[in-house]
């Protein structure tokens, strides 16, 4: 039985849910507000296709802007002497590659007789490989955590050492013949590099920037714009090209872009489009099927950096009131990025005025040191009735006699429902 009676169409009541997920239960759930990440573990009777949950995880991650998703089957009642083997060998084989990467040419095309417990898998050629991917115990993972039970694997290659030299032989022939160099005695040209550095894919982009917000739906050609790169996401298709999707935002407003990379230009980019990075990218707006709304199929894409803010007063001002992140729930930039960008602008002074702590003025200090910027330290201070009685009980006696200092610990701060727990006491003696 399911922990809960709740399932996953009750939690997600906007979304098409698939018939196949609309009835299961969810078991157990995971979530990071702050990395924007969901894992959700839900127990089904029947056999899903993971073709169904692959897209149902990124239906949901569009919808909610999650940087990832989890979704993990349980299956109740299924075994693997009532289950469809076929899909669910195809299923195993679609997570082990997600898992273990550089063995989906091994199981490409194979096929798996599954009998008494054990799975024979048969593989064109590589089975050789596997016992050093650890494929098999992923496997075996795969089968306990999904269905309880346990099962082996026997992995057999159907193309014989003669068959794969023919092939490569075959391979070999194909190939066009490549003619030799020819030395010349001429001069070596100098070999250069007309890529500039800041480009990442594709040309370099030398058309006006169209601001995010003024882009129509309507928009017929490439179109270019710039801004910070948010919630980068990619994925392997099944003609093993790579799918990267991520959001570009200026200062008004953002848009989704994707486009499809070989495994080579994507190892070269990947490191280059990270979240906060700043791209200007080319590329047209067509409509998404999948994601349901528009989206710039981009071609080119460059380093870039956004416009930055500038003082351009002949009398600069002085902020005398200005609050760090020490001012709770009243700001979030720390002192130090505030003095360094007061010192950019050439401003004379600034003054550090935190809601009753004084927390932030070492780092302004660091920060302004080696500058001609003058620092004014000051606080904005909670006040109080000072004519109000604070002193009740007050004698005559010497401050240098001895008195008692007592604590005492409540349930409350109600005198009539609260009850005192704890009295300390000290005695104090000059």
């Amino acid at each position: 039985m399911s922990p809960t009676n709740v399932k996953l169409a009750d939690v997600f009541k906007g979304m098409q849910i698939p018939d196949e997920l609309s009835e299961v239960f969810i078991y157990s759930t995971d979530a990071n507000s702050s990395e924007r990440t969901m894992s959700i573990t839900v127990n089904s009777e029947k056999l899903i296709d993971y073709r169904i949950i692959e897209d149902f995880k990124q239906e949901l991650c569009r919808k909610y802007n999650l940087s990832k998703f989890i979704l993990r089957v349980r299956y109740q009642n299924l075994t693997l002497d009532n289950v469809d083997t076929n899909l669910y060998y195809s299923n195993l084989i679609f997570y082990v590659n997600e898992l273990i990467p550089g063995v989906r040419h091994i199981f490409q095309n194979s096929t798996a007789d599954y009998a008494d417990g054990k799975f024979t898998v048969h593989c064109k050629y590589g089975t050789n490989m596997i016992a050093s991917t650890n494929c098999e115990e992923m496997l075996k993972r795969l089968v306990k955590s999904q269905l309880g039970c346990s099962a082996e694997f026997e992995f057999i290659d159907e193309s014989s050492e003669e068959d794969l030299e023919r092939m490569k032989a075959e391979t070999l022939k194909r190939l066009p013949k490549i003619e030799a160099p020819v030395k010349k005695e001429e001069k070596k040209e100098e070999k250069s590099d007309d890529t500039p550095s800041e480009i990442i894919l594709g040309k370099f982009i030398k058309e006006d920037i169209v601001p995010i917000s003024e882009i129509s739906p309507d928009e017929a050609g490439d179109i270019v714009i710039r801004g910070i790169v948010m919630n980068p996401d990619s994925r392997e298709l099944r003609n093993e090209k790579i799918l990267l999707t991520f959001f570009v935002a200026d200062t008004k407003s953002a848009f989704s872009a994707k486009c499809f990379l070989t495994p080579k230009q994507y190892a070269a980019i990947k490191g280059r489009m990270k979240d906060g990075a700043c791209v200007k990218i080319k590329g047209k707006v067509q409509y998404d099927n999948f994601k349901k709304e528009n989206t710039i199929m981009v071609n080119h894409i460059m380093e870039d950096k956004m416009p930055s803010r500038s003082d351009n007063s002949n009398e600069k001002r002085v902020e005398l009131h200005m609050h760090t992140k020490m001012s709770q729930m009243d700001a979030m930039t720390d002192a130090k990025t505030l003095v360094k960008q007061a010192i950019k602008w050439g401003h004379k002074a600034i003054a550090i005025t935190d809601h009753g702590n004084v927390q932030a003025f070492p780092d302004a200090m660091h920060a302004a040191e080696k500058s001609d910027l003058k620092v004014i330290y000051g606080m904005e201070c909670y006040l109080i009735n000072d004519s109000a009685t604070v002193v009740f009980g007050n004698t005559d006696a010497d401050i240098d006699s001895e008195f008692v200092v007592f604590d005492i610990e409540t349930t409350g701060f109600s005198a009539e429902k609260d009850a005192i727990i704890e009295i300390g006491a000290v005695k104090v003696k000059n």
